[in-house]
This record gives structure tokens, sequence and C-alpha cells, in this order.
């Protein structure tokens, strides 16, 4: 063999292992003799620097490959729109609307998320839950009303467009990234909301004057309606109120809370406000158990309510223009409809609706929970396909 120092022989060595690794690593004798156990320390750490980038080209490379925007999902699909790297899968869905085109619309899935859960595809908790518009890239504001029940999931998605057609619009749900941050937001999402989790309460401004009474947050009697806590509404003189402010103002919208009286036979009532709060249409429990809707008795018969028991109330197309003919008033999920003999709109155009406030009689109070405002449709937009996972 010719004579050769050590650094063209390591040099030999790692064109030779790299295209065939089978070729022996033993330096010519000469080389090991002269320079001994400096040799062997070279030929250490070109061997580790070997076995490094084989580990990468193997684990790595692959890796990385999935998501490019020529290679292919695990399912065989071209990822040339993926969100993010991070987030390993997702699902397209599609949305149906007979109606009319509608604008930041927020639609309620009932998804059945037990497959992705089950196989360790999605936190359990739902965190790493993402929605995309349809460019699979876009996220959309979303907010998980529950995730407890996998198979029946209720989460309301902020769709910004859905025109017509069945399908209008498709979405993307990702999931599969176990490090993510928790993505749902109800503030991002509706036109207004509060589930009371936070403390102090800083949407509300309580009535100024001779009016006392206090907002505070309670975890029991009665046990939340929903989370961990909501707002008792105390009030001990004057006309005592709590008042909230939109970020937006919409000329009709649906209303949904849930409320529970403090006593028997007590008066606490819900209403509307404009921008310049000019008084809009009001719900009220009067002394008796008597429902009110504009300020006089609007229904032919009674709603007996129960102190302490949480009512769930969803006033659809509440509307602050003239000649509100179609307000409807739902119960617990049981439609509450105005006698058709007294039932009058309200009689007056406040332009908007811009802000919502509870008030209660003297000397009692009232508990209220989960409150939402989104924007309404006469027709609502509805499910239609939840595509294979990706």
């Amino acid at each position: 063999m010719d004579s050769m120092s050590s650094m063209e022989w390591q040099g030999r060595l790692l064109c030779c292992t790299h295209n065939d690794p089978s070729i022996s690593i033993e330096p010519p004798k000469e080389i090991a003799n002269k320079e001994g156990p400096k040799v062997k320390k070279r030929t250490w750490i070109i061997l580790a620097l070997i076995v490094v980038l084989m580990v990468v080209g193997i684990i790595v490379v692959p890796t990385m490959a999935k998501f490019t925007d020529t290679e292919t999902s695990t399912n065989n699909v071209v990822q040339s729109n993926w969100y993010n790297f991070s987030w390993l899968y997702r699902e397209p869905i599609t949305i149906n609307n007979t109606g009319s085109a509608l604008t930041n619309y927020q639609i309620q899935l009932t998804l059945n998320l037990s497959t992705p859960i089950s196989s360790s595809h999605m936190l359990a908790n739902g965190n790493d839950i993402r929605f995309t518009s349809s460019d699979g890239q876009t996220l959309l504001n979303y907010w998980i009303e529950s995730i407890s029940t996998p198979s029946a999931a209720v989460i309301w998605v902020n769709i910004p467009s859905i025109p017509v057609g069945s399908p209008a619009v498709t979405i993307y749900m990702y999931y599969g990234n176990s490090g993510a941050a928790v993505g749902s937001s109800g503030d991002n999402t509706f036109i207004f909301f509060d589930d009371f989790e936070t403390y102090p309460f800083t949407k509300w401004t309580a009535s100024t004057g001779g009016n006392t009474g206090t907002m505070t947050q309670i975890s029991s009697s009665p046990t939340p309606d929903h989370g961990s806590y909501c707002a008792k509404i105390t009030r001990t003189g004057g006309t005592f109120t709590e008042t909230a402010t939109f970020t937006s103002s919409p000329t009709v919208a649906i209303i949904e809370y849930s409320a529970a009286a403090g006593q028997t036979n007590q008066t606490w009532q819900m209403q509307v406000l404009s921008s310049t709060s000019a008084v809009g249409p009001s719900l009220e429990f009067t002394t008796g158990a008597k429902l009110r809707y504009n300020n006089s008795l609007q229904f032919s018969t009674d709603y007996v309510y129960t102190a302490t028991t949480w009512y769930h109330f969803k006033e659809d197309n509440v509307n602050a223009t003239t000649g509100n003919y179609n307000y409807y008033l739902y119960i617990n999920g049981s439609t509450v409809r105005p006698a058709a003999t007294a039932y009058t709109p309200f009689s007056t155009n406040i332009g908007n609706i811009n802000k919502i406030m509870f008030s209660c009689n003297a000397n009692s109070s009232m508990y209220v929970d989960f409150i939402k405002v989104r924007v309404y449709a006469a027709t609502v937009p509805t499910l239609g396909t939840v595509g294979a996972e990706q």
C-alpha cells in the first residue's frame, strides 16, 4: 500500500463508508504505528459523525417529507395547504346553507370525536383543536361548549362568510398537537360572551347614584349552570342594575343565558339597550311568576318558576327596529310563544343592540350564567359532512 498520512486515510474513509458502510474501517498499519492513539481518536470522532448523519437521514428527513408541498400525509393527501406542521391530523367539514348569505356567523356543531380521542390523535380536553377556513390555513375563532361526552361534543365556530349552497363552505378541524395551548375562546367567537369564570367582572358596569347592590362571583348555592362559577346580583335599595356593552351593534340578534331567581315571587328583568342607551325590548319575570315581554303581559299563560332553579333562556330575533312581530322565546328548549291576541311588537326603533342589562327588585337577588349573544339567521345553516381523517 502506498504511504499516506492519517488525514488522507480519514478522507478516503469518509467517502467510502458513505457509499458502502461494509468497507473495512481499519487504518493502514504504518499510519496506526506512526500516529497511534491520535489516529484512533480521530477515527472514532469520524465514526460518530457518520452515525449521527445516518440517524438524521433515517428519522428526520422522512418526518419532514410528510409535510412538504410535494409529498403526502399518512392518508396520502397532498398537504400543500397545511395549517401548521405541529398539527398532525385534520378533518374536512362541510356546512349547508339553504337560507340567505351570512357574515361572521356562529354555527353550533355537534361532532363525534370518539375515534380521534380514543386513538390518542386528539387530546381528551380538546386543547389541540383548531379550525381553519377552506384554504386550510386561515384560523377561525371557536369555542368548545362541551367535550365531556366525546361522541357528542358541542363546538361553536365563527365562520366569516357562509354563502348559499349545499355545501356552502368547507372548513377544517385540526388536531394532533399534544403541546398545544388552549385555543377555545368565547370572547373571540360571539358578539358578547360571559361565563363568569374570571373575577372581577370587568365586562359589567353597576348603576350609580342612589342605587345600591352588588354583583359577585359564587361557586355554590345554587351550583353554577355551566363551569365552576356564576354571578349573583343582589339589590339592597334603589333600582340597581348591571349592564354589559358589546363590541359590535347588530340590529337583530339571538340572546341566550341562564338565570335563576333568588326568592319566590321576585321580579327580575333582562333588557336590551342601544349604543345611546335607548331602551329596547325587555323580558321580565314578575311577582307571581308571570312572564312579561316589553313591560306588558304578552303570554297567554303564566310561566311558573321555582326559586334558585336554573332556567335556560333563548330570545330569538331580538329586534331593535319598529314592528318586530317575529320575536320568539324558548325556555329550557321549549317554545314559549306570544299570545296571538296580546302580543305587540316593540314600538320604538332604537337602531341597534349594543347592551344588555339585568336587574332585580329591592331586597332580593338573582343569578346569571353562561351568556351568549350571536348573529340571527331566519334559516339556520346546518352541518353537512365530516370527512375522513387526513
